[in-house]
């Protein structure tokens, strides 16, 4: 039997936790909800390979949305980039929101060839705030 996403949080209580929104017999946002509302300081990087999941209210409140498919260094930096941001920071983020231009949204616009080093600086110059 299979432990619900929600409840496995619970348990754990993760420093962040990496949300994948397609789930077996269970649906992505609904976690994301549970957990936020259990926790609402958890950072949470919500991926997904649906499109058009960047316009959706919860949006607002993510720590991050990657589209598939992804950079493991830019996932890297931005796990790295939430577990050092500062609790105040984190507060104001979730109560300001950034709707559609999400502070840490990732999406690949270049070939996967490119070099880790162009995704570092497209990542400073074009995804960040």
């Amino acid at each position: 039997m299979a432990i619900e996403p929600f409840e496995l949080y619970k348990r754990r209580l993760p420093d962040l936790v990496l949300l994948d929104l397609n789930m077996p017999r269970q649906n992505g946002w609904a976690t994301f909800e549970k957990i936020s509302e259990f926790n609402p300081l958890t950072p949470i990087i919500v991926i997904t390979g649906r499109p058009d999941q960047s316009g959706l209210p919860a949006v607002a409140r993510v720590g991050a949305l990657i589209e598939k498919p992804f950079d493991v260094p830019l996932l890297i930096e931005v796990v790295q980039q939430l577990i050092e941001e500062p609790i105040p920071k984190r507060i104001h983020r979730l109560s300001h929101g950034y709707p559609s231009r999400n502070l840490y949204r990732l999406r690949r616009r270049t070939p996967i060839v490119a070099s880790h080093e162009r995704d570092q600086k497209v990542f400073r110059t074009e995804w960040r705030r």
